[in-house]
């Protein structure tokens, strides 16, 4: 999922820088979708990664609790919150330069606006997604779906 963040930010950003506003009128505005772009692949990724420790609190309950016991220490140790880290940092950075574009921009366009609220949007939703990410994970914690 990481390889399609970079692959939609980079196409949109040059799509964006690289069409003069004498080709389509205010075509650097497509730099504002940016920021929800990723928002978008960071909410695809918890849902994986919610899919996958629900399958593996599954299998733990059902016996195969060996393999999942020694993933769930490693998780806690952070072997795997590396691309979480990616996932999240890297929203934040892109909404952020979103953002830094409205700020430069402001006495030379009448768009300023737009680029930092886009920003502060993708800001404020890749810490909601983070946040419901980790509500869901201790709610699987203490209450394991029993049937």
């Amino acid at each position: 999922m990481l390889k399609w963040k970079l692959i939609l930010v980079g196409v949109l950003g040059s799509t964006g820088l690289g069409l003069e506003d004498s080709a389509i009128p205010s075509a650097c505005l497509i730099l504002c979708i940016i920021p929800f772009v990723c928002v978008y692949v960071d909410l695809h990724c918890t849902h994986l990664w919610l899919q996958i420790h629900v399958i593996g609190e599954y299998l733990r309950r059902k016996g195969f609790s060996e393999y999942e016991v020694f993933a769930q220490k490693a998780e806690e140790q952070g072997f795997f919150s590396l691309e979480k880290y990616i996932i999240y940092w890297s929203t934040i950075f892109f909404s952020a330069a979103s953002s830094a574009i409205g700020i430069i921009l402001t006495t030379k366009s009448t768009n300023n606006g737009f680029y930092i609220t886009s920003g502060c949007l993708g800001i404020a939703f890749s810490l909601i997604t983070y946040y419901y990410y980790k509500i869901k994970m201790k709610k699987l914690s203490r209450n394991p779906l029993d049937n």
